[in-house]
């Protein structure tokens, strides 16, 4: 029973206001109330509210002279800018919905997409749209803006947009979302992140993605600015990290796969995310280790989410945030529904199950579609009415189960859909696409994790009779998928495996050879090549990497491209911009570039050690923050770094006490207090060392209070070491670091130095650690 009661108060009761204003409306709401506060940035170019509003009439106003009304769908490939956002909203402001495309997907997607979605009309830059023979095209460029336009009636029920998502069929399948359903998320989003009109907003997703759509309307609809973030920018960490500071960034959302090696960055240069005040993950799983690392570099009152959603329920459904640190390898919760959103766990039946218990997640509310286009089929199977209410749902195949927090916990897929560094990929359109090439008898294709850690597609084939190779497959498949579908690993076998009801057996697949490379590309010419072809074989974890091969058929992706970069600009000291990557990903290619073009060498001056060591010091920038915000709150454990690790056998108490002692006159930093001098701050290294605190008892209430125990700054030391023995042969070490002389990255130091002092000690030699050749 109490199972059942607290089922009930995870799911509250949608709360559904009165449909409207709708978007565009919102928008030209504030054009005339805030004329000149900033709508959109877009690198150098920045457009006001009213820019952005007249931009949109000139839009609508040339679809309604070229007779295309209301009801009608517009499709839309243009890159990411002003003429983008001025294109959407002026589709809407004429009555129509827009479709997003991508420009460079494959032409025969884009001709099924926009034929399927039957539009009306193409806006473009110019470019020829052949993909699109005989529909009305409309050229950006050619756009005059305008003060106004006459207002089209709408209701709740009308198309706002179109987006397409891959489909199991072999095709992408396309949702409609109304004015009402967008209305409804957008005063979801405003009511739970609270957003406000002095919020800037970085944009980064791709256009035909969904959360494309977040993003404009959290920002627009709310009067904040929305910053467009280049893609260069986007898969260069250090870039980031300056475009959030320079264009004070106050609220993003990011995938995984771009927050994960921001994280690493900010945590190896010592920065910090504490100019912003929300900070959202979302469209795949990540990690509470990730989520707790994420907090230490947010500021105090930052509010960092995790957010759930299909492009079927308008974008976002569920959403999670604590001030708690999280188990650290369990995965983020996926929380509780957004207001107007009702979510569910429900079995076979589409009955409801109690707490813990694993079922499929079902929504409902007014943010759900009406259903997929121009397929009733899947319609009816995914868009399903509950038997005891009459409540219409959409089933999305995600297993998940109520916890006893009254939180949604997310289990995996129920079938054979995968994301992949944010996109949602249905392996079944890859498979169907493999099937329809004459030398493939059976395919099939699952997501893999390497040894290194990388996600990545992997194809089984059985030929029909001489082996296809992969190079050829892979160009068969780039026809008709974009590229984040095609896979990088490729394995030939004589028949799938079957399960005894014969079915594919997808845990017999074998396993891929990873560090092998499809086709040999050809020996590297010149010492050049030669140094390129090892840099790619780094980085992508492959051998025998030749001059022809290509970087994304093996595997690579935006985020290794720029580690790549990075170690072109480490071995050779040159400048190597991250488009050469793109356009020529070759060896070969990019030894031609690097040849030919005249590029910035990059300048290295070494640091020269001094040649006295002064006990009083100034403090970094950094350091002079977290003193003000330490005088501005005293006693706030905040800024407290902390690190637990289970120790198995006899622990020599003196040999770690000789431990820390010595890693502390190893390092200055950990000798180092900010101390006051005529209202300044300024460092001071002293001879300080932490004593052990040693508990004799299993409490985790006292390690954690030990944790959480705030530093003086004024006084050392500014470290502490703490052991809880459970036994002769169980501990726990605690180790906790203020950040005003430590980050993340420096902690990683701090341990190997610490455990080679201790396995010095125990042995009574003395520790082989090298001399610093520097201090901080």
């Amino acid at each position: 029973v109490a199972d059942h009661e607290l089922l009930a108060s995870c799911q509250p009761a949608p709360r559904i206001p009165a449909v409207g204003p709708f978007v565009h409306e919102r928008v030209a709401e504030f054009a005339r109330c805030r004329p000149d506060a900033p709508a959109l940035v877009s690198g150098e170019r920045q457009l006001s509210y009213k820019q952005q509003d007249q931009l949109a009439n000139g839009f609508a106003r040339a679809l309604l002279t070229a007779g295309i009304g209301s009801g009608r769908v517009i499709a839309i490939a243009l890159p990411r800018g002003p003429q983008l956002l001025g294109a959407l909203l002026g589709v809407l402001k004429s009555g129509s919905a827009y479709l997003l495309l991508e420009p460079a997907n494959p032409t025969q997607r884009l001709a099924r997409v926009a034929g399927e979605a039957r539009a009306a009309a193409v806006i473009s830059d110019g470019t020829p749209v052949p993909w699109a023979p005989g529909v009305p095209l409309l050229n950006a460029l050619d756009i005059v803006p305008v003060d106004s336009v006459s207002p089209v009636a709408l209701g709740p029920d009308d198309t706002a947009y179109l987006v397409y998502t891959s489909g199991s069929t072999g095709w992408p399948k396309g949702v409609a979302i109304s004015h009402g359903s967008l209305a409804s998320a957008a005063s979801a989003w405003s009511e739970v992140y609270e957003l406000r009109a002095a919020d800037r907003h970085l944009q980064m997703a791709a256009a035909g993605f969904d959360v494309f759509t977040g993003d404009w309307v959290r920002a627009l609809t709310t009067g904040g600015a929305l910053v467009l973030c280049p893609r260069e920018t986007l898969l260069d960490s250090a870039a980031l990290t300056r475009l959030l500071s320079e264009q004070r960034i106050s609220c993003a959302e990011f995938v995984p796969a771009v927050m994960r090696p921001l994280l690493a960055h900010l945590q190896q240069a010592g920065e910090d995310l504490r100019a912003m005040r929300l900070i959202v993950v979302g469209s795949e799983t990540w990690s509470g280790a990730e989520y707790n690392a994420l907090r230490t570099l947010a500021a105090p009152t930052a509010r960092v989410v995790n957010s759930y959603g299909v492009a079927e329920a308008t974008v976002d459904s569920t959403w999670f945030e604590t001030r708690e640190l999280l188990p650290e390898d369990s995965p983020v919760p996926a929380g509780r529904a957004f207001p107007n959103c009702r979510v569910r766990v429900l079995d076979a039946a589409l009955q409801a199950l109690p707490v813990g218990v694993p079922g499929e997640l079902c929504i409902s509310g007014p943010a759900v579609a009406d259903g997929y286009v121009a397929d009733a089929e899947l319609t009816a199977a995914k868009f399903v009415t509950l038997p005891e209410t009459g409540e219409r749902v959409y089933r999305t195949g995600d297993r998940a189960r109520w916890r006893r927090d009254g939180q949604l916990e997310l289990l995996g897929r129920s079938d054979d859909q995968v994301k992949l560094r944010g996109f949602r990929i249905e392996l079944g359109e890859i498979e169907a696409a493999l099937h329809a090439h004459p030398g493939v008898a059976a395919a099939a294709v699952g997501l893999r994790e390497s040894p290194g850690g990388d996600a990545r597609l992997v194809a089984w084939t059985t030929p029909t009779g001489a082996a296809v190779n992969p190079p050829t497959l892979r160009t068969h498949l780039r026809k008709v998928l974009p590229d984040y579908m095609l896979p990088t690993e490729w394995v030939v076998v004589d028949a799938l495996p079957l399960t005894p009801n014969g079915k594919l057996d997808r845990r017999a697949l074998p396993a891929p050879d990873w560090q092998a490379v499809p086709a040999g590309g050809g020996a590297a010419r010149t010492p050049v090549e030669a140094l390129v072809c090892e840099l790619f074989a780094a980085v992508l974890d492959r051998r025998g990497v030749g001059v022809t091969d290509d970087f994304f058929a093996l595997g690579g992706h935006s985020l290794l491209a720029t580690q790549l970069v990075s170690r072109l600009r480490d071995a050779l000291g040159v400048a190597v911009p991250l488009r050469a990557v793109f356009e020529t990903p070759t060896p070969a290619g990019i030894a031609a570039r690097l040849d030919a073009a005249d590029l910035p060498a990059v300048t290295r001056e070494a640091i020269p050690a001094a040649d006295r060591f002064d006990a009083v010091a100034p403090t970094t920038f950094m350091q002079r923050r977290l003193w003000f915000l330490d005088r501005l709150q005293p006693g706030n454990p905040v800024y407290n770094l902390a690190w637990c690790a289970r120790l198995t056998g006899e622990l020599d108490r003196d040999a770690l006490q000789a431990a820390v002692d010595a890693t502390a006159a190893r390092h200055a930093a950990l000798r180092t207090v900010i101390e006051e001098d005529v209202g300044e701050p300024r460092q001071r290294i002293c001879d300080v060392s932490p004593s052990i605190s040693w508990l004799t008892k299993r409490n985790a209430r006292a390690l954690q209070m030990c944790a959480e125990e705030a530093f003086e700054l004024g006084r050392g030391p500014l470290w502490r070491v703490v052991v809880n023995s459970t036994g002769d042969r169980e501990h726990a070490l605690l180790v906790v670091v203020h950040h005003v002389i430590a980050d993340g990255w420096s902690m990683g130091v701090l341990f190997r130095d610490l455990a080679a002092a201790y396995n010095a000690a125990r042995r009574r030699v003395a520790c082989e650690l090298p001399a610093l050749p520097l201090q901080y």
